[in-house]
């Protein structure tokens, strides 16, 4: 995602004409002045997450909405249903090929309704839910806290290679192979990386093996299981052990069986793009977001 050559925008108009003819992809988060908290700050990382992919058709918005001055911003909350009541909430916008201002106006966002806080019955943006519902709706994949992008590449690969595993049908041959040479390069890693990276191989290893042993079916009851205790509110859970479970469901959606459909860019709205910013490489310089 590049934005003016910044990682992240903020805007208190959201130019509907900007979005059609730039990006095919707006996350956009609806938000009072001025926010701050939480849930703002878990939409920044996202954001800037999002930057660090360098595509030139994705932008993450932080769409400060005022009732007092300009008020177009305002505009849009009614237009698109999202009463202020709801904030921060987020929607996504997906622009078909070729769409034009006139039917933009008329799309109907996706949105983000993943995790509620209990108390208050809010939007909560939840870092993995966020991460989770850009990917499902977007085919990108983004790395979720406790991954690593490597790790999720050697997780995909090693998925592949396994999937012709069964209880009739045990793994032989250049399968096995290359599957167990993956388990050696995240062994390797559990041991020679950063304490972060160590630990992070080390549960994308503990998966792999039990998935060499036991097959895909593994990894579907494994996730079933740890987010029936997650989301259980009558398991009594500190909250050490809940950080160490929502890590290890963190790494188990690196090895989504049925993984979500990979997005293929739309080459021709990157080409023009990227063929304005050459062209007009200062321009905007008033767009720089406010951190």
């Amino acid at each position: 995602m590049i934005i003016f050559k910044i990682s992240f925008k903020k805007l208190n108009v959201f130019s509907e004409t900007q979005v059609v003819s730039r990006f095919r992809y707006a996350l956009v988060k609806f938000d009072h002045p001025y926010p701050y908290g939480v849930d703002h700050e878990n939409f920044v990382r996202l954001g800037k997450q999002l930057a660090k992919l360098k595509r030139t058709d994705v932008i993450a918005v932080n769409l400060e909405v005022k009732d007092y001055g300009e008020q177009d911003s305002l505009v849009l909350t009614k237009r698109y249903s999202v009463p202020k009541e709801d904030f921060p909430a987020l929607r996504l916008f997906v622009t078909p090929p070729n769409c034009k201002v006139a039917n933009f106006t008329s799309l109907k966002p996706v949105v983000y309704d993943e995790e509620r806080n209990l108390t208050t019955n809010k939007i909560h943006l939840d870092p993995v839910s966020m991460r989770l519902f850009f990917w499902r709706e977007t085919g990108i994949h983004v790395t979720l806290p406790n991954c690593t992008a490597d790790l999720d590449q050697l997780a995909a690969s090693f998925l592949q290679h396994i999937s012709r595993k069964s209880a009739e049908q045990p793994l032989e041959g250049e399968d096995l192979q290359k599957a167990q040479k993956i388990i050696s390069q995240v062994e390797s890693m559990s041991k020679k990386s950063s304490t972060e990276k160590r630990k992070a191989a080390a549960m994308y290893l503990k998966y792999m093996q039990k998935g060499l042993e036991r097959g895909l079916l593994f990894f579907e009851s494994e996730e079933k299981r740890i987010l029936n205790l997650l989301i259980d509110v009558k398991e009594n859970i500190t909250a050490a052990k809940r950080k160490v479970l929502q890590a290890h469901f963190n790494v188990l959606q690196s090895f989504r069986v049925n993984q979500y459909p990979e997005e293929t860019p739309d080459e021709q709205l990157i080409s023009k793009t990227q063929t304005r910013e050459k062209s007009s490489p200062s321009k905007d310089t008033s767009a720089k977001a406010e951190l």
